[in-house]
C-alpha cells in the first residue's frame, strides 16, 4: 500500500503544496523506518500522510488526514495496517461540525465504502464512536482493493469539501478541534500510541497537532489565511 501515490493522483484533481515536516519527515519507530508528509490543499485544508514500514515491507502501519480550520466539515482519516499479509482498512468520517446541514455533502461516501473485494468488521466502542459519519467503519481484504476504495473515497471527500463554503469562525472551528485532539491523547487511536511509546509524549503531540491534524502552525511557517469577508459572503 503506498499512500503517497493516493496523494499524487489527488494532486491532479486540485492544487496542492507540499510543506516542509522538518524533524517528523524522516524518524525511527521502534524497528521501523518513519515518513510523514504534510500538504496545503488549495486555500482551505490540509492532508497528511504518515507511514512506518519495516521487515522489509511485511509489517506497515499508515495514516492519511484530511482536514480543514477554514472550513466546516467533518475531519477524515484512513488508517491502514499490514502485518504479515494480513491487511486491515479503517476509515473515519468524523463529525465536529458546528453546521449539520453541511453532512449532506458527504452522504456519498458510505456506498463507496462498500467496495467488493472489502469485508466488514466489527468495530469495538471507541472515544470517536459518537462522531463517525457515513463512510466509516473497518474493513479487511487485499491491499488492492483497499487502494482502490481509499483513493475512491479520499476523491469523493475533497470533491464534496469544496462544495462547503469558506467560514470566518476559525476560532470555533480550532476550539472543537482542540477538543478532538485531547480525546486522542487521552484515549489513544490513530496510530499516535505507536508513536508515543517511542517517542516523548510532548515530542508526539506535537507531530500530531502541527503536522499530522494541522490544528497548530507551524513557527516561523506560512499558514494559511482566514477567509475574507468578501469570500465568505460569496460562499
Amino acid at each position: 500500500m503506498n499512500l503517497q501515490k493516493i496523494v499524487e493522483h489527488l494532486g491532479q484533481i486540485v492544487p496542492l503544496e507540499k510543506c516542509d515536516a522538518g524533524e517528523f519527515a524522516h524518524c525511527k519507530v521502534k524497528m521501523m523506518h518513519s515518513t510523514l508528509s504534510c500538504y496545503s490543499l488549495e486555500d482551505w485544508g490540509t492532508v497528511s500522510v504518515l507511514e512506518a514500514k519495516g521487515m522489509g515491507g511485511l509489517m506497515q502501519r499508515s495514516l492519511l488526514v484530511i482536514n480543514s480550520l477554514h472550513k466546516d466539515i467533518p475531519v477524515f482519516t484512513v488508517q491502514y495496517m499490514a502485518l504479515w499479509g494480513r491487511h486491515l482498512l479503517e476509515i473515519n468520517v468524523l463529525d465536529i461540525m458546528k453546521d449539520k446541514t453541511n453532512t449532506a455533502h458527504f452522504a456519498g461516501l458510505q456506498g463507496l465504502f462498500e467496495a467488493p473485494g472489502l469485508k466488514k468488521q466489527e468495530m469495538p466502542e471507541e472515544w470517536y464512536t459518537s462522531m463517525q459519519m457515513p463512510g466509516s467503519g473497518r474493513k479487511k481484504g487485499s491491499a488492492a482493493a483497499m487502494e482502490q476504495c481509499i483513493e475512491s473515497m479520499v476523491t469523493a471527500f475533497v470533491k464534496a469539501a469544496k462544495k462547503v463554503r469558506l467560514t470566518s469562525a476559525v476560532e470555533s472551528r480550532l476550539q472543537r478541534q482542540r477538543r478532538m485532539m485531547e480525546q486522542l491523547y487521552d484515549h489513544g487511536g490513530f496510530s499516535y500510541d505507536a508513536y508515543r511509546v517511542c517517542m516523548k509524549q510532548a515530542k508526539t503531540e506535537e507531530m500530531f497537532n502541527r503536522w499530522v491534524f494541522c490544528v497548530e502552525a507551524p513557527e516561523n511557517e506560512k499558514s494559511i489565511e482566514p477567509p475574507s469577508e468578501r469570500e465568505t459572503e460569496n460562499g
